[in-house]
């Protein structure tokens, strides 16, 4: 009997170590760490691959997929088949011309192609429910976008995400269940280019600093807004100061500065942003993806 008990209860604990453990793993390898700077995010990479028997090349295969199917990931840069992301071409081809001609900047569709493939192009329900995952639950790329926070008033109307759900994690079969997901594949294409266009922007400061008297009814915020400026302009300007509680007749500095983009934008650390920092060759695995869209589609 008392071996019996001893048994018991090193199988519970056993039991309760391998617990701790699969949550520390799903933990450290299911979150995107915190970017240094706005908008990290957090979800688990779904991508996976598939060998192609003839060539020998690591190919996608989207009917070999079901859901909370997973596979190891390939090598960053192997040669695969994209091809099946063309059922998207259209909408990414509108999607990135709006938001092109409404900031005069030059986003490649095929770029958009590339996020969406190391995304969600190892699982089939993602990349039809959530291609560029901005959905997942525990990713506040989405509630920033619907409640036109950081950048995005700027970026873009992102009103319609306003009223979509966040894709829970599904704990036992260790996935995303998007069986109860509003989010529609158009919509996290739209939602997920202006992610990237947020993790893009920059702020131009422009003019010398000059002071400015703060008035009844004034905040930082308010002061930015009214007078030309961003709140992160005024915080940098004004370190030394309480920023909630502002005096009437009180000198602050300012400087005018907007949101806006770079002559030359950099790509790849938009893309960084992006993902969050989560996996450190992310932007190795889309712009590996995004020469071979190029080499087929120059």
């Amino acid at each position: 009997m008392l071996r019996n008990y001893t048994r018991k209860n090193k199988q519970g604990i056993y039991e309760a170590v391998t617990s701790i453990a699969v949550a520390f793993a799903l933990l450290c390898g299911g979150i995107k760490y915190a970017d240094s700077r706005i908008g990290a995010r957090v979800k688990p990479n779904l991508e996976t691959r598939v060998v192609n028997a003839e060539t020998n090349e690591t190919a996608f295969n989207a009917s070999s997929l079901t859901f909370c199917e997973n596979k190891p990931a390939d090598s960053p840069g192997g040669p695969q088949d994209l091809s099946y992301l063309n059922v998207y071409t259209p909408v990414i081809k509108e999607t990135v011309s709006y938001f092109n001609k409404r900031h005069n900047i030059d986003l490649d569709s095929d770029l958009i192609k590339a996020v969406i493939a190391v995304e969600s192009g190892g699982s089939k329900e993602a990349f039809e429910h959530d291609p560029m995952q901005i959905a997942n639950k525990g990713d506040f790329a989405l509630d920033v976008l619907a409640n036109e926070e950081e950048y995005t008033k700027f970026i873009g109307d992102f009103s319609r995400l306003k009223g979509k759900t966040k894709t829970p994690w599904d704990r036992e079969k260790k996935c995303w269940n998007y069986s109860n997901s509003n989010m529609t594949a158009e919509d996290s294409i739209y939602g997920g280019v202006g992610w990237l266009l947020n993790k893009a922007a920059i702020i131009i400061e422009e003019g010398p600093v000059t002071k400015y008297t703060v008035h009844k009814g004034d905040s930082l915020w308010k002061i930015a807004r009214d007078h030309g400026s961003t709140l992160e302009t005024l915080k940098k300007y004004n370190s030394g100061i309480n920023y909630d509680e502002l005096k009437l007749g009180q000198g602050i500095n300012f400087r005018k500065a907007r949101v806006g983009f770079a002559q030359k934008i950099d790509w790849e650390e938009a893309v960084r942003r992006y993902n969050g920092g989560g996996d450190p060759n992310y932007v190795e695995k889309v712009f590996s993806r995004y020469k071979g869209l190029k080499s087929i589609n120059p």
